[in-house]
């Protein structure tokens, strides 16, 4: 109904809320507030957890002298350790850890793939010549792609003549002398195996304690076990381990006295004496008178 004078008596309406406006308690404001700063924390977290988890710990990391170094010296022991790094002289010794270290993993540094692809920081003297000079670019792409390529190209390459192998394992004994100078039964084991493997004649565990056991002095042979086809290396290798104690004991070095243990009251350690000898007689030319 409308006025023509000149002012309404109708109050007017009050104005409707802005759209999409939503009137807070202090509480509601208060929640809204810490909602939104933590929603901001959220990705800024989330941004650091990637690159703290891409690092592996120093235990996953990996490192050479976790594995040992391979430096190739017919010469030399077949594995040596200076200062907690061991480097490996022999090809199959090195290749047999490699193996073992990279058995049944799936995951971390030590995988098989992981560790082709580093292999070639544990090369050494002739090994790391081979890997940089003698082998094509794209034999050296292929060693990258798995660690079985890798035993088999480094036990071509640096593996003994099996003739000067076979040599050296038809001297290897372990005889009452290396029993009196405390050598370890299990460091002449461990060469048999060497050995064997380079001149490639005895390949399977059963061969190698036999070979092992057969070049025992006899003395000592009859004091362990003499090992069968259901054998393993391990109980062969606890059996030497057991009966060198004895061995020890039996043959103890010549020399090996206490001399300087206190002598009872009385006693006195003397040398034995021997009289001066007498001078020979010397003959003197006399003259008598006619």
């Amino acid at each position: 109904m409308e006025n023509n004078g000149g002012g309404s008596n109708i109050p007017a309406p009050p104005n409707p809320a802005a759209p999409g406006s939503i009137t807070l308690s202090p509480e509601q404001f208060q929640q809204l507030i810490s909602s939104i700063v933590a929603r901001n924390a959220l990705p800024a977290a989330a941004s650091l957890q990637p690159a703290a988890n891409s690092q592996h710990t120093p235990e996953e990391r990996f490192r050479p002298q976790d594995l040992g170094f391979f430096d190739p010296d017919s010469e030399a022991r077949p594995t040596e350790t200076t200062d907690g790094k061991t480097t490996y002289h022999n090809v199959f010794s090195f290749t047999a850890r490699i193996r073992v270290k990279t058995q049944q993993v799936t995951s971390g540094p030590w995988t098989s793939a992981n560790l082709a692809a580093k292999l070639d920081q544990c090369l050494k003297g002739k090994a790391e010549l081979w890997y940089t000079n003698e082998i094509s670019a794209t034999t050296r792409a292929g060693l990258k792609t798995g660690i079985d390529l890798w035993c088999t190209e480094l036990e071509v390459r640096f593996r003994d003549a099996p003739g000067a192998a076979l040599e050296k394992l038809e001297s290897l004994r372990y005889t009452v002398r290396d029993a009196r100078a405390r050598r370890d039964p299990e460091d002449f084991v461990q060469n048999i195996i060497v050995q064997a493997q380079n001149a490639g004649t005895a390949l399977t565990e059963y061969a190698q304690m036999l070979t092992a056991y057969q070049h025992l002095d006899a003395a000592l042979r009859v004091t362990i076990t003499a090992p069968t086809e259901a054998t393993r290396m391990t109980e062969f290798i606890k059996q030497l381990t057991a009966a060198k104690s004895v061995w020890f004991d039996l043959y103890k070095p010549f020399g090996d006295f206490n001399t300087n243990r206190p002598q009872p009251m009385g006693f006195r350690h003397t040398r034995p004496h021997f009289p001066p000898q007498r001078q020979g007689y010397q003959w003197e030319e006399q003259t008598f008178p006619c």
